[in-house]
């Protein structure tokens, strides 16, 4: 019988290792901490609506809305995550990258079998419904706002006064949060960083409006050359050192690699933007959990004297935007600052390159709000990344262990049918990942 993900979606619906010794700060963690464990993630999605607005009135509701549209002190953004509405396998939340709220969809995790695929279908189909209904209103009404109460029928009501500026064309970011075997990343990275029109079904990995900007082009060079890169730097490490004479390099021991390799590159590439939107995948599971998921004789050797075989190795590798050259791993991890559009940049200078890696090994990520070595004025710049800790998900149904990754690259669209198809590829793209033999 074939495996249901084999292909892709047939119909879619319309509608809807170093001489010296690094400097590792004594901040380690017990390798399993009372945070570890299991979330059955799956395949998540998040759709915002990057030209919608979602707001309360600061007034009473008895004025007219074309009053209230004008006179802007009378209207306030929603919190970020803030509930307007509860429906089945989806809310609807108020987010704020900006000074405005948008409306954005946050799913459920769908399982990585046909009943989820099932779930899946059917939510996007409803998602896309009250997309079509919002915004035809909007169109009758173009002076008006329009109130949420339309949606009762989508589900749960959680505010009552949340309105929608629902009238420029949409213009719809999905995101989505998956387990991925650690051995897989390699994979995941050269689809990443293919050119949409060469791959079809993987240009959904891609932000296609944002395809022609140097820092994109940067970004999927940086992906489809890190695991080339680190296979390099292990052949030539293996020469003179090594767990043992015949050592080979587990996959998921060149998958993390591959992922460190990206992650090294990425400020150097997107530094004018804030932290985590400078990274195309970004860790949900933190690196010093992954580093778990190594064979126990690799994890033991590259543990020693505090890393140092681990800082060895990484001197080795060729960073593409180094000119394939090696990077001073004593430089900063940010040594560009971070910068969040035209705000001054914010000053990471408490976090060397080789203290990150090092410290992986040791049981603990600085790269996380939690793990990071300085002030809250920096670390809080570092969001979400690694934020579950030590939580994996479990994919295929062997139920093996995968670290958790946000997709932050997906592609963008202004069509509202447009939205099942994207997230149906990405759903058979990642199963078809993790169900793939080594």
């Amino acid at each position: 019988m074939k495996n249901f993900c084999e292909d892709p979606p047939v119909c879619i619906v319309m509608f809807a290792h170093a001489s010296r010794k690094p400097s590792v700060q004594k901040l380690h963690q017990p390798s399993v901490r009372k945070d570890s464990g299991v979330i059955q993630r799956a395949i998540g999605f998040e759709i915002e609506v990057k030209n919608w607005h979602t707001w309360q009135p600061s007034a009473s509701m008895f004025l007219f809305e074309s009053y209230i549209r004008a006179v802007k002190s009378l209207r306030i953004p929603h919190k970020q995550k803030d509930l307007l509405l509860t429906g089945e396998h989806f809310t609807l939340t108020a987010d704020r990258p900006t000074h405005k709220s948008v409306p954005e969809f946050v799913t459920d995790a769908f399982s990585d079998d046909p009943d989820g695929f099932q779930e899946l279908t059917e939510t996007f189909r409803k998602i896309q419904a009250m997309l079509h209904l919002m915004h035809a209103r909007a169109k009758v009404q173009p002076k008006r706002l329009q109130p949420i109460y339309w949606l009762k029928d989508f589900g749960k009501i959680e505010d009552d006064n949340a309105s929608f500026d629902a009238l420029p064309p949409p213009d719809m970011h999905a995101q989505a949060n998956v387990g991925i075997r650690l051995s897989k990343v390699p994979e995941l990275f050269k689809l990443s960083g293919t050119y949409p029109s060469m791959s079809p079904y993987y240009e959904r990995f891609t932000r296609i409006k944002d395809v022609f900007k140097p820092s994109a082009w940067r970004e999927m060079e940086s992906m489809r050359n890190a695991h080339d890169s680190v296979l390099e730097a292990v052949k030539e490490f293996s020469v003179t050192h090594g767990p043992s004479e015949d050592w080979q390099a587990s996959n998921n021991f060149v998958g993390l690699c591959t992922f460190l390799v990206h992650y090294l590159e990425c400020p150097l590439i997107n530094y004018d933007s804030y932290i985590k939107g400078g990274f195309p995948v970004m860790a949900r599971t933190d690196f010093a959990a992954m580093y778990e998921l190594l064979p126990p004789e690799e994890r033991s050797y590259f543990q020693q004297s505090d890393g140092q075989h681990f800082i060895a190795l990484f001197e080795k590798v060729k960073f593409c935007e180094n000119n394939y050259q090696p990077l001073d791993l004593k430089g900063l991890v940010f040594e560009k600052g971070a910068r969040q559009g035209e705000l001054d940049p914010v000053n990471m200078s408490h976090l060397t390159r080789e203290q990150w890696l090092a410290n992986i090994t040791q049981g603990v990520d600085f790269l996380t709000v939690k793990g990071y070595p300085g002030p809250d004025s920096e670390k809080l710049e570092l969001d979400t990344m690694g934020s579950w800790g030590k939580k994996f998900d479990e994919v295929t149904p062997k139920r093996l262990q995968a670290p958790i990754l946000e997709l932050r690259r997906i592609q963008y669209t202004k069509d509202i049918d447009e939205l099942l198809p994207i997230a149906s590829d990405i759903f058979f793209t990642v199963v078809g990942l993790n169900q793939n033999p080594e």
